[in-house]
């Protein structure tokens, strides 16, 4: 059960049939967002702030997209956001990167194979999951592959993911 409502754009105020559009154009989709989004919307300039970084991270990063993806797995997993993990370890997949070995590795397991960048990747996001200070060595390893500014990318990605799936375990509980 939710616990707010599910605004349908039908029955929407002006300002939420707004955002909803808004949403849409920043994503460059026809289709309407899932249900936590349409629970955002019962604050249009809330929803607004969210979905504007979320347009960022999801089409307006210029990092390499599997570690981008990497963060969006574990963070996603970290937060029990079962949307989002399916979506997550999909595109893994489909990019060649076994999920179970990326949850492995973020879990602690270091046996897993992955390659440095995509463990580092692993890892940093389990790490902020846990509020603890990521490793210096993964760090070194994502800042010489990324840049600084491509490894700020890389920690707002992981930093939304949390957020969204923290506010999806709000609004969303788990039955």
């Amino acid at each position: 059960m939710t616990l707010l409502p599910v605004v349908d754009p039908a029955d929407a105020t002006d300002a939420q049939r707004a955002v909803l559009a808004e949403w849409c154009a920043d994503r460059a989709v026809a289709q309407m967002p899932a249900s936590l989004w349409r629970m955002l919307a019962a604050n249009p300039e809330s929803m607004r702030a969210v979905g504007k970084l979320g347009a960022h991270v999801r089409v307006g990063l210029t990092i390499d997209l599997v570690l981008k993806t990497v963060v969006a797995a574990v963070a996603s997993r970290q937060r029990g956001y079962s949307y989002e993990i399916g979506i997550q370890d999909a595109r893994l997949s489909a990019g060649g990167i076994d999920p179970a070995h990326v949850h492995a590795t973020a879990a602690g397991d270091e046996a897993a194979g992955l390659p440095a960048g995509v463990a580092a990747a692993a890892r940093l996001a389990a790490d902020m999951a846990g509020g603890v200070r990521p490793r210096t060595a993964d760090v070194a390893i994502l800042r010489e592959m990324l840049g600084d500014a491509g490894f700020v990318q890389l920690l707002v990605s992981a930093g939304y993911f949390l957020m969204l799936g923290d506010i999806a375990g709000v609004l969303q509980p788990a039955e």
